[in-house]
């Protein structure tokens, strides 16, 4: 698998022969696809169908939120996962894509700040799909405090490299949230309330 993934990685791999390989591999049953980037390719790990059109809707929009999020999703799906550098660009992702409606103002807000923005004034905010009904924009901050806290390696100190190591599925599950958040406000699901403004 490294040799295909490497082949695929060189830009004069043909597209159509990264394509004839990639249905070889899905014909086969094989839990790795090939994933084309621009001139090149890489091994990816099959992931559902639903997440994976979800992403990919995301990742081809050219945004600072897309770049951190094709980052957090082939480090987590790569050949070399890591699930510290996917939870990472996952929380980066939802920062990019969050800043410009939570706090436009503050170059420096962290997805914590926007989470505080939102906690300490929530009838500021709406979450579009259930703007009448109490709890949407509870449920959207508990969605943004479950990708920001998984994040247990990103600081020094009492760390533990063996208690805080970021498993893979805890990374999943916080990239699977950082995809439909990125996507809700970008689509302005997510915004200040018509009263607020």
């Amino acid at each position: 698998l490294d040799m295909v993934d490497g082949i695929c990685s060189l830009e004069f791999a043909s597209t159509l022969a990264m394509n004839e390989l990639g249905e070889l591999l899905r014909d086969a049953g094989s839990a790795w696809r090939i994933e084309i980037v621009g001139r090149s390719g890489c091994l990816q790990r099959r992931v559902d169908e639903g997440v994976e059109h979800l992403a990919t809707e995301e990742l081809g929009r050219g945004t600072n939120a897309a770049t951190f999020l094709r980052t957090s999703w082939t480090a987590l799906y790569g050949r070399q996962p890591s699930a510290s550098i996917a939870l990472s660009n996952a929380i980066k992702a939802v920062e990019a894509a969050a800043h410009p409606v939570i706090s436009p103002n503050d170059d420096k807000s962290t997805l914590g700040k926007m989470i505080g923005a939102i906690r300490d004034k929530p009838s500021t905010w709406r979450w579009a799909p259930l703007e009448t009904k109490a709890g949407g924009i509870e449920l959207v901050t508990r969605m943004m405090e479950t990708v920001w806290s998984g994040q247990t390696d990103r600081h020094g100190g009492t760390y533990d490299s063996d208690a805080d190591e970021i498993s893979f599925e805890r990374a999943q599950t916080s990239l699977e949230l950082a995809i439909l958040l990125i996507r809700w406000f970008r689509a302005g699901v997510i915004q200040r309330s018509p009263m607020a403004r």
